[in-house]
């Protein structure tokens, strides 16, 4: 294990995290020993995410980033819905990516057998994200804890 990274640990043991709070980015950067000038960096970033995935794998603690403020020690009970939320959105900006990659092609450049399948890869395409929207409410709703003011 790297030095950096035993420091980073040692710190997030000493400080007492508890699940729920907020890892800031001056925090982040003080632990992993990377100077202020190099927040925006590979090296911040890289360091980063190899303490982000040690906490993940080893020690089954999940950080979700909360923007502008740094990255949330995410309780066991919202983990579910965290991966949840991560899934659909890779998932959704994997079709929105393909979508303009369909829609943006040379049309007049394909044989006609050529268009009719592309035609019928951006039909797949757009059942997919309709798919993806009708079971999205589904999904999230079987990982997010039901509100009591209902």
């Amino acid at each position: 294990m790297d030095n950096w990274l035993s420091h980073a640990l040692a710190e997030y043991d000493s400080t007492g995290f508890q699940d729920g709070q907020i890892l800031t980015k001056d925090w982040l950067l003080f632990a992993l020993e990377v100077p202020s000038a190099e927040a925006q960096t590979f090296i911040f970033f890289n360091k980063f995410e190899a303490f982000r995935k040690y906490l993940l794998l080893e020690r089954k603690i999940a950080l979700d980033n909360v923007w502008g403020h740094g990255y949330r020690i995410v309780p066991p009970n919202e983990q579910a819905g965290v991966a949840a939320t991560t899934a659909l959105n890779g998932i959704r900006r994997g079709l929105n990516r393909a979508n303009v990659l369909m829609e943006n092609t040379r049309l007049d450049q394909l044989t006609n057998e050529e268009k009719s399948r592309h035609l019928d890869t951006q039909v797949k395409l757009s059942g997919l994200k309709s798919l993806l929207n009708r079971q999205k409410k589904d999904i999230l709703a079987m990982v997010t804890p039901a509100r009591l003011d209902k």
